[in-house]
C-alpha cells in the first residue's frame, strides 16, 4: 500500500503495510499529516478479511477513528465504486466517440458524395453544351463547303456556254463563207436572190440579236439570284454565330442556376433544422393552439392581401418587360414571392394538420367521455341489482340458509362491480 502526495513539483508517495485493526487510526494520522490525496492498495482478488481487514467507513457514512488520543479523526465515504465499474464507463465513453467519429465520417461521405454529384453533372453539362457547339460548327463549314461546289459549279456551267457559243458562232460564220463564194460565183444570175437572201439573212440577225440579248437578260437574272442567295447563306451563318453566343448565354444562366440550387439546398437544411426545433415546440404550441387560430385569421387576411400585392406587381412587371436589366430584378423578385407563398402555403398546411390533430383528440374524449358514461350508467345497473337482491333476500322467508345464500351473492356481486370499476 502507497499513499502518494506532491512536495516541491515532485511526485513522492510513502509505502506501508495494509494497516491492522489496531493501527487503523495510526494510518489516517499518517495520511492528514503528509497530505496525502490518493492512496493506492494492491491485493488479491480473493483476499480473506481477517488478514485484510475494512479500515475505511461504508457509503454514505462518517466513522472516528483513534479515538482514544487527543486529537481524533473523522472519516467519511461520500462515494464508493469499483475499478472495473470505472473501466466500463471509460469503455462505454470510448465506444460513443467511436459511434460519433463514425458517424462524422457517414455525414463527410454523404456530403462529399453529393459534391461529386455535382460536378458531375456540371461535366455533363458542359460536355453537352461542346459537343453541341462543335455540331454546329460542322453545319456550318458543310453550308460553306456547299456554297462553294455550287459557285465552281455555275462558274463551269458559264465557262461552256460561252465556248458553246463560240462554236456556234464560228459555224455560222463558216457557213456564211460558203454561201458568200457560191453567190460569188453566181452574181450575175442570182442578184435579185441574194438581195432576198440578204434581206432575210438580215431578219434572223436580228432575231438572233434579240434572242443573245434575252438569254443575256436570263443570265442577269440567274447572276442576281446567285448574289441573293449568296447573301442569303451570310445571314444564315450571322444567325448561327447569334445562335452560339445564345448557347453560351445559356450556359452561363445553367451555372447561374445550380449557383441557386445550391443555396437553396442549403436553405432546406436550414429549414430542416427549423423543423427539428419546431417539434421540440409542438408541446407548447399545443397550449397556444387558440390563439394562433385567431392569428391564423389575420394571416390568411395579410397572405390575400399580399396575393392582390403580387397580382399588382405582376401587372407592373410586365410593363417594365422593354428593359433586360429590370427583367431580371423582375424575375428574382417573382422567385422570392413564390418562395415566400410556398412557405405560407406550408405553414398552412401544417396549420391544417394540427387542426385535424386536435379535431382527433377532441374525437378521443368524446369516445373517452361516451365510455365513462356507459361505464357510469353499467355501475347504476349493478348498484340497482343489488338494490333488488338485497330486497329478494329480506323478503324471504327462510332466515338461515337462504340468508347466507343471499349474503354469498352480495358478495359476488360487490366483487364483481369492484373487478369491473377497476378495469
Amino acid at each position: 500500500m502507497s499513499s502518494l502526495f506532491l512536495q516541491n513539483g515532485f511526485l513522492e508517495f510513502i509505502q506501508t503495510p495494509h494497516p491492522m485493526t489496531n493501527t487503523v487510526g495510526a494510518f489516517w494520522r499518517m495520511v492528514k499529516d503528509s497530505g496525502s490525496s490518493t492512496i493506492v492498495m494492491i491485493m488479491p482478488t480473493k483476499a480473506d478479511q481477517r488478514e485484510f481487514p475494512r479500515y475505511w467507513p461504508l457509503t454514505g457514512e462518517t466513522h472516528l477513528y483513534d479515538a482514544n488520543t487527543s486529537s481524533p479523526i473523522w472519516v467519511g465515504n461520500s462515494l464508493e465504486g469499483k475499478f472495473q465499474d470505472y473501466l466500463h464507463e471509460q469503455q462505454q465513453m470510448e465506444e460513443e466517440m467511436e459511434r460519433r467519429r463514425r458517424l462524422k465520417e457517414e455525414q463527410d461521405e454523404i456530403q462529399r458524395q453529393r459534391d461529386e454529384e455535382c460536378e458531375r453533372i456540371k461535366q455533363r453539362q458542359q460536355e453537352a453544351i461542346r459537343k453541341e457547339y462543335q455540331e454546329a460548327m460542322k453545319r456550318w463549314e458543310e453550308i460553306k463547303r456547299r456554297d462553294q461546289q455550287e459557285m465552281e459549279q455555275k462558274q463551269q456551267m458559264q465557262h461552256k456556254e460561252q465556248m458553246q457559243h463560240q462554236e456556234q458562232q464560228g459555224l455560222e460564220q463558216e457557213q456564211r463563207e460558203l454561201e458568200q463564194e457560191q453567190h460569188m460565183q453566181h452574181q450575175e444570175q442570182q442578184e435579185l436572190e441574194q438581195e432576198q437572201q440578204i434581206q432575210h439573212q438580215e431578219q434572223q440577225g436580228l432575231k438572233q440579236w434579240q434572242l443573245m440579248q434575252h438569254q443575256e437578260q436570263r443570265e442577269l437574272e440567274q447572276w442576281q439570284q446567285m448574289q441573293h442567295q449568296e447573301q442569303q447563306m451570310q445571314h444564315q451563318g450571322q444567325q448561327m454565330q447569334h445562335q452560339e453566343q445564345q448557347g453560351l448565354e445559356q450556359w452561363q444562366q445553367m451555372q447561374h442556376q445550380e449557383q441557386r440550387e445550391l443555396e437553396q439546398w442549403q436553405q432546406m437544411q436550414h429549414q430542416e433544422q427549423q423543423m427539428q426545433h419546431q417539434g421540440q415546440q409542438m408541446q407548447h404550441q399545443e397550449q397556444q393552439m387558440q390563439h394562433q387560430e385567431q392569428q391564423m385569421q389575420h394571416q390568411g387576411q395579410q397572405v390575400h392581401h399580399q396575393e392582390q400585392q403580387m397580382q399588382h406587381h405582376e401587372q407592373q412587371e410586365l410593363e417594365q418587360e422593354q428593359q433586360m436589366h429590370q427583367e431580371q430584378q423582375e424575375l428574382e423578385q417573382e422567385q422570392q414571392m413564390q418562395h415566400q407563398g410556398q412557405q405560407v402555403h406550408h405553414q398552412e398546411q401544417q396549420e391544417l394538420e394540427q387542426e385535424q390533430q386536435m379535431q382527433h383528440q377532441e374525437k378521443q374524449d368524446l369516445e373517452q367521455e361516451q365510455q365513462m358514461h356507459y361505464q357510469e350508467q353499467q355501475e347504476l345497473e349493478q348498484k340497482q341489482r343489488k338494490h333488488s337482491s338485497s330486497v329478494s333476500s329480506s323478503s324471504s322467508s327462510n332466515g338461515g340458509g337462504r340468508s347466507r345464500s343471499s349474503d354469498a351473492t352480495l358478495l359476488t356481486t360487490e366483487a364483481l362491480s369492484g373487478i369491473k370499476s377497476s378495469s
